[in-house]
């Protein structure tokens, strides 16, 4: 019989690591209403609380959490949440997760509930599509692209992204500076796929940040208001210049402040045009030489057309008129009621065919048929004003601005003018998970959904868990740990003759030990692990012996 040999090197080809994927369920719970100055925490999370101030949305020093003496911590955690939704000022979708615009919403609004998971109940992040999130009366889901949405909200009438060519909402306007001089939202066109920024900021002036339109019963979100000496302007863009042969729909909330008779404009494609202006300027070179060099600019100038796609203006009698030229034929439609109550009201033009309708507060209140042949222009679009010296400017707000290149239905408009629901906004969205570093995000224009997590709440999520499975293939050479100190396997105590253990005669080399553990150890003979084999194992003299070892950590 062979020596046996004390250890078995393991061949660094022998060993092996495989990474697998485990969910874990968790579920946290907050039974009991907040109160303290600390941070609410339970079941391993923590709870921070932002309110709309002013023009921006903060951790003030008047709500939870004060952990820190300085408020410090307050700061860190609004800034990590800040960039989390825009990480440079002034590129909103560079984010650092779910900036993928077509599947992913996100905006803070008026509130923000942050629930933030540590890191052992995270894992390598949230298995998307796994949140639940129950609190006072609310039952929401994630939607597997960073969504929180509110399930009870109705979805079926709000019309497809893909159809909307341009929006203006003017709620991101609260995290900018007060001294920045133009604190508009950008123009967001095909905001499925791509931002686009005003080219002409200068353009601009004058635009103060408000409380939006009314929805139940509590101001929502912002809105821009216009002071008699402010405008908006945005270059002309095929996408909302719309021909005969177009559908479209122009939905818009206003809020009218007269201040004197006349006509007012609110959204008007006529007045305002922007040219490319081609010249020479002499540029000297380095051997002195005057070289005329071509110039290209951009002239923005007042210069008034009677052919013009849309117009929104209000008359002399506070009643809204949408308008609509080819410079011979004039479409005008009439809305129904006096604008001056300091009320929102919700207008939509809607093309659908050969006819228009004017909507007021989700009623058709006029109609007529096509009469134009090409309302085509090349103007810039322009809130507020007429010209640039502000002649029949506006005075009031504006809000939600949306342009679809299709006729929406009533119902579809209806939706546009819920202000009792967040169908107002077109979704049912009311917050963003972060999935790789366990963030919950509940901020929605609906003050219903403000401190969310104050309350009594339940959050159901799974965990991504990467678990690392070892495998060490262990080689026991033929003959090999074939040994046992055990006295009665000899024939007598004085032989070397060993008993054979099925006919007790003598079979000297016939002994086959079984083994039950394998145990692993280090170059210094320290024991590592334990295995424990499902069945004993008989060790052999004629053949090697192969064992895979696997364990987890």
């Amino acid at each position: 019989m062979s020596i046996p040999h004390v250890f078995a090197p393991v061949k660094p080809q022998d060993f092996n690591i495989r990474p697998v994927t485990v969910h874990k369920k968790y579920v946290l719970q907050q039974s009991d209403l907040y109160s303290g100055s600390l941070p609410l925490t339970g079941s391993g999370y923590t709870i921070w609380e932002g309110l709309y101030i002013g023009e921006k949305l903060k951790i003030s020093s008047s709500l939870y959490p004060t952990n820190s003496y300085d408020g410090s911590l307050k700061h860190i955690v609004w800034k990590s949440i800040d960039a989390r939704y825009y990480r440079f000022p002034n590129d909103p979708l560079a984010t650092f997760e779910h900036s993928n615009t077509r599947f992913t919403r996100k905006f803070l609004n008026y509130s923000a509930s942050i629930l933030a998971i540590p890191y052992l109940k995270t894992g390598t992040s949230i298995l998307p599509g796994s949140v639940e999130i129950t609190a006072s009366g609310f039952n929401f889901l994630d939607d597997k692209n960073g969504n929180i949405y509110d399930i009870s909200i109705a979805t079926g009438s709000i019309p497809s992204k893909t159809d909307c060519v341009a929006y203006w909402g003017f709620n991101d306007s609260f995290r900018k500076a007060k001294n920045l001089p133009h604190t508009f939202e950008n123009t967001v066109l095909n905001y499925d796929s791509f931002q686009f920024e005003v080219q002409d900021q200068s353009a601009a002036k004058n635009i103060t940040i408000q409380e939006g339109v009314v929805l139940n019963n509590t101001a929502s979100a912002c809105a821009a208001f216009f002071s008699g000496q402010s405008m908006i302007f945005t270059p002309h863009r095929d996408e909302f210049t719309f021909l005969k042969a177009d559908d479209f729909t122009i939905s818009f909330w206003v809020k009218h402040q007269p201040t004197a008779s006349g006509t007012s404009v609110l959204i008007s494609k006529s007045d305002i045009i922007q040219k490319q202006v081609y010249g020479y300027l002499d540029k000297i070179n380095q051997n002195d030489l005057v070289v005329p060099t071509m110039h290209v600019s951009w002239s923005t100038e007042y210069e008034p057309t009677p052919i013009y796609p849309y117009r929104f203006e209000v008359n002399s009698s506070n009643r809204l008129l949408f308008k609509r030229s080819d410079g011979k034929d004039i479409l005008s439609l009439s809305g129904s009621i006096n604008l001056n109550d300091n009320k929102w009201h919700h207008y939509a033009a809607v093309k659908s065919g050969s006819s228009i309708y004017l909507y007021q507060d989700s009623i058709i209140v006029q109609s007529g048929s096509e009469v134009t042949y090409n309302p085509v222009n090349g103007h810039a679009l322009v809130f507020g004003t007429k010209t640039f010296d502000y002649q029949d400017s506006f005075v009031g707000g504006l809000d939600e601005v949306r342009m679809y290149n299709k006729g929406l239905t009533t119902s579809q408009i209806q939706t546009l003018a819920n202000s009792s629901s967040m169908q107002m906004y077109q979704t049912a969205v009311v917050g963003n998970v972060f999935y790789k570093n366990g963030t919950f995000v509940i901020s929605a224009p609906d003050a219903k959904y403000n401190k969310l997590f104050s309350n009594t709440f339940t959050v159901k999520y799974r965990s991504t868990h990467t678990i690392y499975e070892y495998e060490t293939l262990v080689r026991i050479k033929k003959g090999s740990f074939n040994l046992s100190q055990n006295p009665t396997i000899l024939k007598s105590p004085n032989s070397d003759l060993i008993i054979d253990d099925a006919t007790g005669s003598l079979a000297n080399g016939s002994l086959f030990p079984y083994a039950t553990s394998v145990g692993l150890y280090n170059d210094k003979a320290e024991l590592l692990a334990v295995a424990k084999l499902n069945q004993p194992l008989m060790m052999r003299d004629d053949v090697d012996i192969n064992i895979l070892v696997k364990w987890n950590s």
